[in-house]
């Protein structure tokens, strides 16, 4: 909590947009850590995968929307992970929900973010997509959000899919092993 008043602080001190904007992404990612860890701290070795990432998705649209109207659908199944698998997967999950409410740009109407997560054989099945009108531009090529995605897809043994008509649309498959 003091980190995060640290940084809000820093985040009103400052007439600079982009300093706002990084204060306002490093605050989502503690946010996001904060909520795992007090989950981590009420229960054993695992996570209620459902609730944990509509608290993610809620919080870090309702957080940096501003009055851009964002509409989320979440089809999650009811499922227990490890915190091996609960805790990467958010951070994952909250960097898509920012990146699309930075920068997706809906043709018309309200910004649509969609996450399905689904048991599927061997893996934990994770799709995500916004409505937001296909840009190459729309996202630097190295950013660090994406980068932090990349390397927690690692740790977790996962794989990315992207499509080049949408290369804002994931279809992340994380292989479970174990009872995970």
């Amino acid at each position: 909590q003091m980190i995060m008043s640290l940084v809000h602080m820093q985040e009103n001190n400052t007439n600079s947009e982009e300093v706002k904007e990084n204060m306002q992404s490093i605050r989502l990612r503690i946010e996001s850590i904060a909520k795992l860890h007090q989950q981590l701290m009420e229960q054993n070795d695992v996570v209620d995968l459902k609730k944990y990432i509509q608290y993610i998705v809620s919080n870090a649209a309702n957080l940096i929307a501003d009055n851009k109207n964002t509409i989320t659908h979440l089809d999650i199944e009811t499922l227990q992970k490890k915190k091996k698998i609960s805790f990467p997967l958010g951070l994952i999950i909250n960097e898509w929900v920012t990146n699309s409410v930075k920068y997706a740009q809906p043709a018309s109407g309200a910004l649509e973010i969609a996450v399905c997560i689904c048991n599927e054989s061997d893996n934990l099945k994770v799709h995500y997509k916004d409505n937001g009108k296909p840009q190459t531009e729309r996202l630097p090529k190295k950013s660090l959000g994406l980068e932090i995605v990349g390397i927690l897809t690692e740790q977790m043994d996962g794989n990315i899919e992207t499509t080049e008509s949408n290369p804002y649309q994931y279809k992340l498959t994380i292989p479970l092993t174990d009872g995970e």
